[in-house]
């Protein structure tokens, strides 16, 4: 019915003659769609517009080697909900055969026709406003500018940010050379993809795409100033990396210090930007001094001035330790997010279930959730009185173990789908009245408080449900939040 969209089904039709191997014969490796649905779920909790979820992985039934030499990998095949490409509305100049009313090129050319209609159909059917019809190009790349500053002040480099894998609400998609990364350096793929060049991938789509929605919508929607509007996107980006930034070391927008604070991080990033490297290079023991997480904790024994000055003006604020353990939080490396740990993981998950297939379904959904866990660190909308303590998922419910310092109490933030008048928490249904809920949506979110331990050990919900430890936890906060609530007993 055209809800859903299947990755790994073949070479799509308009791929160029000139192609390489790996986009040649259109299959997708096992381990690829696992990393994909890793990525994904960790770009859709943590950027403003998210990510192309992953509905299902389904197993090829057949394995494909790269060379006669390698060893045949298991190929699979992606679901995901139907979506458009903002490539979708541009040509593919370079495909097939022209000349004629049957060529492949004039068919291409009713291709985008088609779709640039279809997308003014469906947002006149949604918007219920005859001056706000069509795609609003000056609005989605603002929506783009904000998702590329949330991934760069949150290390999270998908590739270049190109009009083939963001889509027409500026999400993004396609996360095969996605990786986390620990530094805001110039890193590159070793195909001279950039770390910190996405403004410069974000230049060339806007004219493109402007000139056939011109040429083929029903609705004038044309970029009056193209040049003006990348200038717009350029700054837009930048306050939204700041801003970011800021947030994430649970600063208020407005105050003098988050200004102060700004100014020092645009320095740190100019600076750190003129470092070139090649990603996932193995580091020695004892040369990796010079990160942001290493200036935060005072451990840095070599690097920038200015990461100093960044450590030094945190430390002075008046909840200083709250600021801390949010920029340490932020700014811990995710070993498991880099490109070459998490394909040697998902390579050997694949293998040991082609060895024992009893359970394999279930086998890829736990390793999906563990991994997504253990890899968090930013809670979008997360009140910046919270310490965050720990995070466990089971890929369907979660639970925030957290200290609010205005409270001066332990909790847990659950979070569970709907089911049969209650909520689905660890595999138990738990009653609202169990929760202490009156009504809510299709997912239910409640806090209950909970002893100081209970991130380590886990909690029983009256009997009705067992939630888990912390898959993933911040020592540090545990101490500033045992440190707070001594005081605050001492004081009283």
């Amino acid at each position: 019915d055209g809800m859903l969209i299947a990755k790994g089904t073949g070479p799509t039709p308009l791929v160029s003659e000139a192609h390489d191997w790996s986009h040649s014969h259109g299959c997708l490796y096992l381990y690829d769609a696992i990393r994909e649905a890793v990525a994904s779920e960790i770009l859709n909790a943590e950027l403003p517009h998210g990510a192309v979820p992953i509905v299902a992985i389904i197993d090829a039934g057949f394995s494909l080697a790269r060379t006669d030499a390698d060893e045949p990998e298991r190929c699979a095949i992606l679901i995901r909900p139907a979506f458009l490409r903002l490539a979708h509305f541009e040509r593919s100049l370079y495909f097939g055969t022209s000349g004629s009313a049957n060529s492949d090129q004039f068919q291409d050319s009713l291709r985008v026709k088609d779709a640039i209609h279809f997308a003014d159909e469906h947002t006149q059917r949604n918007a219920r406003n005859p001056n706000d019809l069509g795609v609003d190009l000056s609005a989605l790349y603002l929506r783009l500018a904000e998702q590329i500053a949330a991934s760069r002040a949150h290390r999270l480099w998908t590739g270049r940010p190109t009009s083939d894998n963001i889509t027409s609400n500026a999400q993004f998609l396609d996360f095969g050379g996605f990786r986390a990364i620990p530094t805001w350096k110039r890193g590159t793929d070793g195909h001279r993809h950039f770390f910190g060049d996405e403004m410069r991938d974000v230049r060339h789509s806007p004219p493109s795409l402007a000139y056939f929605f011109k040429k083929y919508s029903r609705f004038d929607k044309a970029i009056a100033n193209i040049d003006q509007l990348l200038i717009q996107i350029e700054h837009h980006m930048e306050a939204a990396f700041l801003h970011h930034c800021a947030e994430a070391c649970a600063l208020p927008q407005s105050s003098p210090e988050a200004l102060h604070f700004k100014a020092l991080i645009a320095r740190y990033y100019r600076e750190q930007q003129r470092i070139d490297y090649a990603f996932d290079q193995p580091t020695k023991h004892g040369e990796r001094h010079d990160w942001l997480s290493d200036h935060i904790k005072g451990k840095a024994t070599q690097g920038s001035q200015t990461g100093e000055e960044i450590n030094s003006l945190l430390r002075a604020l008046p909840n200083a330790a709250l600021h801390l353990c949010a920029a340490n939080r932020w700014l811990r490396p995710r070993p498991r997010l880099s490109y070459r740990v998490s394909k040697r993981r998902a390579i050997k998950l694949v293998r040991s279930i082609l060895v024992d297939r009893s359970s394999g379904p279930e086998r890829v959904s736990a390793f999906i959730a563990t991994e997504v866990a253990v890899s968090r660190r930013v809670w979008k909308g997360l009140p910046p009185h919270w310490l965050v303590l720990g995070y466990a998922s089971d890929h369907v419910s979660t639970a925030l173990y957290f200290f609010d310092t205005h409270r001066m109490a332990h909790t847990v933030q659950l979070e569970g789908p709907r089911v049969h008048g209650g909520t689905l928490l660890f595999g138990a249904e738990v009653a609202d009245e169990t929760l202490g809920i009156t009504n809510s949506g299709h997912r239910t979110v409640a806090r209950v408080d909970c002893e100081p331990t209970s991130y380590l050990v886990g909690l029983s919900l009256n009997g009705r449900a067992s939630i888990p430890a912390a898959l993933l936890t911040f020592p540090d906060a545990a101490v500033a939040a045992q440190t707070l609530s001594s005081t605050t007993a001492h004081a009283t």
